[in-house]
C-alpha cells in the first residue's frame, strides 16, 4: 500500500532542513514556561 512505510524511515515533513533548523533554534531560545505552554497547545491538536 502507498501509505505503508518502514518504521525506520523518518516521518514525512513539509518543512525544509533549513526551516527545521530555524525552528529548533527558536525552541532553544524560549523559556521553560513558554515550552510548557507550547506542549499544552500541541497536545490539544491530537
Amino acid at each position: 500500500m502507498k501509505n505503508e512505510k518502514c518504521a525506520k524511515e523518518e516521518p514525512h515533513s513539509e518543512f525544509t532542513k533549513e526551516e527545521q533548523e530555524e525552528f529548533l533554534n527558536l525552541l532553544g531560545r524560549i523559556t521553560p514556561e513558554q515550552r510548557e505552554a507550547l506542549k499544552k497547545v500541541l497536545k490539544s491538536f491530537t
